[in-house]
């Protein structure tokens, strides 16, 4: 299965060192033009060590043309569903190829669902890493905390998901 991914999880993914999760849970790591520029290129201008580090990982990854009508697409969702260039690519993307659209954005998530794009963000991707044992219960636990830290993650869903996960232990 092949995911398009957007900026805020591949740059979230990076501040916890778990980029290389994404080759172990998808066929294909898509990276779409705006995606490359507002992650390379934008983090060149606020974190010059951090975006190099993220440009070497990302460079293992698909950086992918868009055709015709993924450009049309994704003009259409800027414009109308007022989506972030990269969020819109990831989504026109996902829709026309049929593949994961991950993104972590409340806007370009609930777009994605109405449009009926299978979707999966930050915390979803560590949560598939449990499920398949690429990380442990205190891992995953660990990198929750962490990943609050550096993103906004709505407590609800953190709450829920740790209580999951507390139930699957026994705790």
């Amino acid at each position: 299965m092949q995911v398009a991914a957007d900026s805020s999880s591949l740059i979230y993914l990076g501040k916890l060192d778990r980029l290389p999760l994404l080759e172990r849970l998808y066929s294909d790591v898509l990276i779409a033009p705006s995606v490359w520029e507002e992650t390379i290129q934008g983090g060149k201008e606020v974190h010059p060590v951090e975006s190099a580090q993220l440009e070497r990982s990302l460079r293992e990854y698909e950086l992918i043309d868009l055709t015709y009508d993924e450009v049309r697409l994704s003009q259409l969702f800027r414009m109308d569903l007022r989506l972030g260039a990269g969020e819109a690519e990831v989504i026109a993307v996902s829709s026309i190829r049929g593949c994961v659209a991950m993104v972590d954005e409340k806007r370009a998530r609930a777009a994605a669902v109405r449009l009926g794009v299978r979707l999966v963000g930050t915390v979803g991707v560590l949560l598939a890493a449990r499920e398949i044992s690429l990380l442990s219960y205190d891992e995953l636990l660990d990198l929750l905390r962490r990943l609050a830290s550096v993103a906004w993650v709505s407590p609800d869903i953190m709450a829920r998901v740790i209580q999951s996960l507390r139930e699957e232990e026994g705790i």
